[in-house]
């Protein structure tokens, strides 16, 4: 308990009017004890960091005072300076122009003149926001086969991808001293006209170049 009255700011008042209160302390428990009476302030308010609670000594079934009343207890605060503003909400109106009667204020910790330190906002590097990527494309399993001969003809194909690497597999096995000298591509619902089937025979040494597009 501590009662550094000169590290407590006071604002008095005339009847009718309200007064105020003002102190620091460091530490994590606060409590207050005043008088009850009839007389009194029905309603006092006690500020803590800015968190606003209410208490009031007024009981109008005592006459006389009773005093050092527990009336108001904080505790499990952070450890640190705490900023405590008390003022009347519902000034007194006695003769004698008590809103209450202060005792004892009891803190574990101790009165102060330091103010609570503000926190500084975080001094992080700003990352980088990842950049979106593109949805990948539902494959068909399926590509289109541009075959371009050595006369600069070009014969396109909608084929399946496993008709696609058979030609592939064909051609790079001919090159190889291989295999057959021809493939046979199945042109399947494309220029089918009015046949069964229609086939087309690709020699490899007539073949310059070829271009798979998947899609």
């Amino acid at each position: 308990m501590t009662d550094e009255k000169a590290k407590i700011a006071y604002s008095g008042a005339k009847t009718g009017s309200p007064g105020d209160l003002n102190f620091n302390f460091k530490g994590t428990d606060l409590r207050l004890l005043v008088s009850v009476n009839y007389s009194y302030s029905k309603k006092v308010a006690i500020s803590i960091d800015g968190n606003v609670e209410y208490f009031s000594p007024y009981n109008q079934s005592i006459k006389d005072y009773n005093y050092n009343i527990l009336i108001y207890e904080k505790t499990n605060l952070k450890m640190g300076v705490h900023e405590v503003k008390i003022w009347t909400v519902e000034p007194s109106t006695n003769t004698l122009g008590n809103d209450y009667r202060l005792y004892s204020i009891d803190v574990i910790g101790e009165l102060t003149t330091e103010v609570p330190s503000i926190e500084q906002p975080g001094t992080d590097e700003p990352t980088e926001p990842e950049k979106p990527t593109e949805p990948e494309q539902p494959s068909s399993n399926r590509a289109i086969l541009v075959v371009t001969m050595t006369t600069c003809l070009e014969k396109e194909f909608d084929l399946s991808m496993q008709e696609v690497n058979s030609f592939i597999d064909w051609y790079e096995t001919k090159q190889a001293g291989s295999g057959k000298a021809s493939y046979a591509i199945d042109k399947h619902e494309n220029n089918k006209g009015p046949f069964k089937n229609r086939k087309d025979y690709i020699l490899f040494d007539r073949i310059l170049t070829f271009e798979v597009s998947e899609y």
